[in-house]
């Protein structure tokens, strides 16, 4: 029966809820006989357990008699039309919260909800507040003639906030305003308690979507005065007991506009040929010890925040920028991993130090580029490691070579370049090239090393995991890719089947499709206490290591190996076992929290980017259908939507199965290639409008 220890989950997740037996064979690919006939067995022990019963050849949830079973905790997502969704913590479905059994509860609040039933059997009603989820809320501020309100930004908080305290703002004023009360069948009241510009300007919707993310922008005190107090200057006492490199040939590779440079690269070909390839990372634990002031300031922020206009940092300046940043010329503390590696990429041996660097070369990624290149300038620029870099690039392809063939899964998902100079708002799309593969793959190296090395010795530790698709998603991805007329099918259970999937398919028109259906059908990444592997990069064993100035989980794993390195493995449990379970939750929860912050602005520039853009025509790809219109990607990679009343015929049936609009023989499909022209950029609700104008054939 452990074979199948996912079915009574599948089913309270509503999955497997009204299927016959042949559909649930089909979703956990069982084929042979015996593997039906423990199905079979399983499913009858579900249904002595009153779990499911069988009906008219399916099988379906057994309602549950007990009151208190027929009760859910989560929270409330509310849609600006009223009604909204309770999302509980172990099912893949949301329930339905009509619009007049909301009760009191708002956008956010954690309730208790009764199932109610409905016609799917999913409807709930709220019965009580747990806990209000939104406090403070951005907004504009108006009068109605008698009354100060607050129109709020978020769409899902449906009620203006009446306002009893103002802070003399004016008509049109973008505020911070904190929620002090929730009458019942009322408006919520509040105070203004920050004004933070004119609505529609950049700078004050931009500080309005940080604050609706609880970024926060300020140092403490205490954190600010302790990094004002660390030295910009690594004495020699520091130095003792660590691995010096200084005469090494280390360097950075970075970006055109990085500040803060955290991780070093080095190389050197031994005499029996093999590689010799460090990776050294600022050493930022020596300066942030546990539970200090600046500590505890990282723990809240647990990431830095990047904007189009500037960097929300983890760490204060002195830090960041200054201390704990390799720059050039000058000695920085680091942890070193040092890893012999043959001609075929096996790691022979990896050594893991305390040491000291000072980087020679403050590289960027077009100059290692022009070098790959051999561009004669370049070339002349920096004589003394164009060897080296030759040497890092045939590692680099070789390093690839092995992560692809164990299944790594190349997406390809298109990124962009947005930022602010001058005044103007600049957008492209981002452009990967072999000096930054270079990077990523020697850093992707280290961190598997380093994950290792902890894992092996069952030390604490905060890995980076990513679980296999769910079994929903894979199968609603199977009926996708049949829809399109690929009779592969996946399983799931390997990177590697997606892999050959779309090497299978390059050069296809289906390519694109499949591409963003299989990004939208796998888990997020997230960080764990507990090792469950990297399913994206086919690592069975992975961690953030490399960038402990941005990055807390890093910071964390730096201390560990730390300790590790200086004999005290017997107290590690001790000291770490319990903050390791913390530390991921709280990393995991507050990396979202940046990301959709910084997804925010970045749609929020885009706005203002297009509004110089209406009435021209562009060419795009299809990005995302839904029941009332079709998104489209520009290759600037700024995403507009194309409502149905802006496309040409009536009456479009949405597949959603095959993510298509169709109307008669004309369809539009995930992937296709249009034409569109540009019709508005509203900034209030950050939203690019397009119109359509042809199908592009490919």
């Amino acid at each position: 029966m452990s074979k199948y220890y996912r079915l009574k989950e599948q089913f309270n997740k509503k999955f497997l809820d009204g299927k016959t037996f042949l559909q649930i064979a089909e979703l956990f690919f069982l084929t042979t006989k015996q593997e039906k006939n423990e199905l079979r067995l399983a499913l009858e022990k579900l249904e002595r357990e009153k779990v499911i019963y069988f009906s008219n050849g399916k099988y379906y949830l057994k309602t549950k008699k007990s009151k208190k079973e027929n009760y859910l905790t989560g929270i409330v997502r509310i849609n600006e039309r009223g009604y909204g969704f309770l999302t509980v913590e172990g099912f893949n479905s949301d329930f339905f919260i009509p619009a007049k059994k909301m009760g009191n509860a708002f956008n956010g609040d954690t309730v208790i909800c009764k199932l109610v039933g409905g016609e799917k059997g999913d409807e709930v009603e709220v019965v009580k507040i747990l806990k209000r989820g939104i406090t403070k809320l951005c907004g504009t501020f108006y009068n109605d003639g008698k009354v100060d309100f607050l129109r709020p930004d978020d769409k899902g908080y449906i009620y203006d906030v009446v306002l009893y305290h103002t802070m003399g703002a004016d008509f049109g004023d973008k505020v911070l305003v904190e929620i002090t009360d929730f009458p019942k069948n009322e408006n919520p009241k509040g105070k203004v308690v920050q004004i933070l510009g004119k609505s529609l300007e950049i700078f004050a919707e931009e500080k309005a979507i940080i604050l609706t993310n609880k970024i926060e922008e300020e140092f403490s005190k205490k954190a600010i005065d302790e990094a004002k107090n660390i030295s910009q200057k690594v004495p020699d006492s520091a130095i003792n007991g660590r691995l010096d490199l200084r005469n090494e040939l280390i360097f950075t590779i970075d970006g055109e506009t990085a500040r803060d440079y955290d991780d070093a690269v080095s190389l050197k070909i031994l005499e029996n040929g093999n590689y010799l390839l460090g990776v050294h990372i600022a050493d930022v634990s020596e300066y942030v010890t546990f539970n200090s002031p600046l500590d505890k300031d990282a723990y809240e922020r647990c990431t830095s925040v990047y904007l189009p206009d500037k960097v929300i940092p983890m760490l204060p300046f002195e830090l960041s920028n200054g201390i704990c940043s390799l720059s050039e010329g000058v000695d920085r503390l680091t942890l070193s991993v040092i890893s012999e590696i043959d001609k075929y990429g096996k790691t022979v041996n990896t050594e893991f130090f305390k040491s000291v660097i000072r980087s020679s070369h403050r590289l960027t990624y077009t100059s290692v580029q022009k070098i790959i290149e051999r561009d004669e300038e370049e070339l002349k620029r920096y004589p003394d490691i164009v060897k080296t870099i030759d040497n890092m690039f045939t590692l680099k392809n070789i390093l690839a070579k092995n992560r692809l063939e164990n299944g790594e899964i190349d997406l390809s998902v298109k990124e962009a370049d947005v930022f602010y100079d001058n005044g103007k708002v600049c957008v492209s799309e981002h452009k990967v090239n072999d000096a930054t593969k270079l990077i990523e793959q020697f850093m992707i190296f280290a961190n598997e090393r380093v994950a290792e090395y902890l894992f092996e010795r069952e030390l604490p530790c905060v890995y980076r995991v990513h679980d296999k698709p769910s079994l929903e998603k894979v199968a609603n991805f199977n009926i996708f890719l049949n829809s399109l007329g690929i009779s592969e099918s996946i399983r799931g259970k390997e990177p590697i089947e997606y892999k050959k999937l779309l090497d299978m398919l390059k050069g296809e028109k289906t390519y694109s499709a499949v591409n963003k259906m299989m990004l939208r059908s796998m888990q997020k990444a997230e960080y764990s206490f507990e090792n469950i592997g990297h399913f994206g990069l086919a690592s069975d064993c992975y961690l953030h290591f490399t960038s402990p100035i941005r990055r807390y989980p890093d910071l964390v794993v730096h201390r560990i190996l730390k300790d590790a390195l200086d004999g005290k493995i017997g107290e590690l449990t001790d000291l770490y076992g319990d903050f390791v379970k913390k530390a991921s939750l709280n990393s995991s929860e507050k990396e979202k929290l940046a990301a959709l912050c910084e997804r925010d602005v970045d749609d929020l520039y885009k706005v203002f980017y297009m509004q110089d853009y209406v009435g021209q025509e562009f060419d795009g790809v299809i990005s995302g259908v839904t029941s009332f219109g079709v998104f489209v990607e520009l290759e600037n990679t700024v995403e507009g939507i194309i409502r149905l009343e802006n496309l040409p015929r009536r009456n479009y049936q949405f597949v959603e199965e095959k993510m298509r609009l169709e109307c008669g023989k004309f369809s539009l499909t995930l992937g296709d290639s249009v034409k569109i022209v540009v019709i508005g950029a509203d900034i209030a609700t950050r939203k690019v409008e397009f119109a359509y104008i042809s199908k592009k054939s490919v």
